[in-house]
């Protein structure tokens, strides 16, 4: 066929009836070179690799580590090869945890989990462990291969976050003002103990409900507010902060209450939208004594013309005391006339 293999050659000189001759052996090596190279290949990628390989025998005897393995424990090949992987055992688990590692990856089965192990200079790391059983051509199991993964920076960070977690779960929490999340389909995301109380629902009620058909529907005269005009939704478009101070949201009984609220856009470190988030304030006292306080205004200022007119003044001061509940004795105070 003209096609080329590589082969293995024996020559020998014979004498065969008198006559010297050569007698060429020749094997066709083909899948010998390729097993050859499938093992060089996996040698090279063994110590390439920048996870931690371990491989043992059945008795969990260390017979191969690879460089990574030496940069993660500290122990070079040299002082790992011949021992027990127990050698990096650092107290953190109990015997339980390693008589059920064992017997699962002695049953033939994979095992991985999560464990905190010692380096060589004493000093623990957390590692991510894959222990795969290796059977021979008769199907018993022959070898152990272990692959590590140092997660101490993961682990730190973990414990980072969760400490912020709690920090601004707190904070959130202690809040008086609402704080109302809303995701980029308009649904409640997050709803602080604040935001619950003041809407009369449970959170989960809450969460996952769309946000404008649950508090936002209607406006304050009653009339119907529509999704599109809504300045939540606008934020959650144009990714723009508003602040709102005319505007009411609804309690799950059905009652209104004026609220003062601004909503930010919500952005993740790619800057892609999270939504927006509402921060507001039940403003309904803080309303109705503006309008005392402007009753009261416009009431002293009309009493103050009709000093002259007792009996007028009088009528003014009994419509005071039933409108707003206030005793006519503070506007006699500011007019003596009566």
């Amino acid at each position: 066929t003209g096609e080329t293999f590589p082969s293995e050659v024996l020559l020998n000189a014979l004498e065969l009836d008198g006559k010297r001759v050569l007698q060429t052996v020749v094997r066709d090596i083909t899948e010998r070179k390729r097993s050859e190279e499938s093992l060089r290949l996996q040698s090279a990628a063994l110590e390439a690799a920048a996870n931690a390989i371990v491989i043992t025998d059945h008795n969990g005897t260390i017979q191969l580590v690879n460089p990574a393995f030496t940069a993660l424990t500290g122990y070079t090949a040299q002082e790992a090869v011949g021992q027990n992987p127990r050698i990096l055992k650092g107290g953190k688990q109990d015997e339980a945890f390693y008589r059920n590692l064992w017997q699962t990856i002695s049953s033939g089965q994979v095992w991985s989990g999560e464990l905190t192990n010692r380096r060589k200079d004493g000093s623990f790391y957390a590692e991510e462990m894959t222990i795969t059983p290796l059977r021979n051509a008769d199907g018993v199991i022959a070898r152990y291969i272990a692959i590590k993964q140092d997660i101490t920076g993961r682990k730190e960070l973990e414990v980072q976050m969760e400490r912020l977690h709690t920090e601004h779960a707190t904070v959130l929490n202690s809040l008086g003002e609402g704080v109302h999340w809303v995701d980029v389909d308009g649904r409640i995301k997050y709803e602080n103990p604040a935001a619950v109380k003041m809407l009369g629902y449970e959170v989960s009620d809450l969460l996952g409900k769309p946000a404008h058909a649950t508090m936002h529907h209607t406006r304050a005269d009653g009339s119907a507010y529509p999704q599109s005009e809504c300045l939540i939704y606008a934020t959650l478009r144009d990714g723009m902060v508003r602040r709102v101070t005319d505007e009411v949201f609804w309690r799950n009984d059905g009652s209104s209450f004026a609220v003062d609220y601004i909503c930010s856009p919500v952005c993740d470190q790619n800057g892609r939208s999270g939504g927006s988030v509402v921060i507001f304030t039940d403003v309904t006292e803080r309303r109705r004594m503006e309008k005392v306080q402007s009753c009261l205004s416009q009431l002293a200022y009309q009493l103050s013309l009709l000093s002259d007119a007792p009996p007028a003044a009088r009528l003014v001061a009994d419509a005071a005391r039933d409108l707003l509940g206030w005793d006519a004795c503070f506007l006699r105070l500011r007019s003596p006339g009566l």
